[in-house]
């Protein structure tokens, strides 16, 4: 169906569609309303990090190299590039602002560089963060740097997240609440207006979460959880949104890499498969 082995997964802006990934050069569009997917783009990106991401507002996926090619950003209908900055090298996660206008470009041994997504060109840079994650539901972002802590969109800190190890492995939100995973530690479920913990899941021994989700139909948080000591298959989880307590637990094999879609309805695997994320 993709015409490559796929390994990378990554939600749109909007969620309505997946972009699926090769190990480095080729991605394919999947909208998830109707299962069709793009002929193949080829971009520059390569293997390593979070390098890739669809901006449904603008038709158009952004697409890192880690040395020589830099910051790309082609439009989905034609495969076309639009404009390349080479100087913004290094880049280790990309992740777009609520509207799809913006990528937030965290690089190694340099600063977050804010891009404007229509033009290229730099808005600001951040000296010290490593990613930004804006809320779709809330007014705030969360800024993961030497001090991770929550902003509003006046960049007034609300309230500093203490970090448990090492690194983030991603952040949701949820209507009037942060969900953070980190590297060997615990999913903790964080209420906006208090900065107060709601809730906390801790994975066993050599397990961690690998990515987050929010299910908007029957409201839940939803996450994919990885032995990383060992290996192997990869499960999705789906918690309480009021109590953390296990909902359901499901087994998705061994993919590569994985997103969540169409508000939390599916998790879409490198492969193409697309899965609901409820039985009931």
């Amino acid at each position: 169906m993709l015409g490559f082995e796929g390994r990378h997964a990554v939600s749109s802006s909007t969620g309505r569609r997946a972009l699926l990934g090769a190990f480095k050069g080729s991605v394919v569009v999947r909208d998830l309303l109707t299962g069709a997917c793009s002929q193949p783009v080829e971009t520059t990106f390569d293997f390593g990090g979070n390098r890739l991401a669809l901006s449904d507002e603008l038709d158009g996926v952004v697409a890192a190299a880690y040395h020589v090619h830099g910051l790309a950003f082609y439009r989905c209908t034609n495969g076309r590039e639009q404009w390349r900055r080479k100087d913004i090298k290094k880049v280790q996660r990309i992740t777009l602002s609520r509207d799809g206008l913006t990528a937030y470009c965290g690089r190694e041994g340099s600063s977050l560089a804010v891009v404007d997504l229509q033009t290229g060109q730099t808005k600001r840079t951040i000296r010290g963060a490593r990613a930004i994650h804006d809320s779709s539901f809330d007014a705030v972002q969360f800024l993961d740097a030497t001090n991770p802590q929550l902003l509003d969109d006046a960049g007034q800190r609300l309230f500093l997240v203490h970090r448990e190890s090492f690194a983030f492995l991603d952040i949701s939100f949820a209507p009037g609440l942060l969900v953070v995973a980190e590297a060997n530690a615990a999913v903790r479920c964080i209420e906006i207006g208090s900065g107060n913990e709601r809730w906390r899941y801790q994975p066993k021994n050599g397990r961690h979460i690998l990515h987050l989700g929010y299910r908007d139909s029957e409201p839940s948080v939803l996450g994919v959880e990885w032995q990383f000591e060992r290996g192997g298959a990869k499960r999705l989880m789906r918690w309480s949104l009021d109590s953390g307590d296990v909902l359901e637990s499901l087994l998705l094999g061994e993919p590569a890499d994985c997103c969540f879609g169409l508000s939390g309805e599916v998790v879409v695997l490198s492969n193409g498969d697309v899965l609901p994320t409820s039985t009931r």
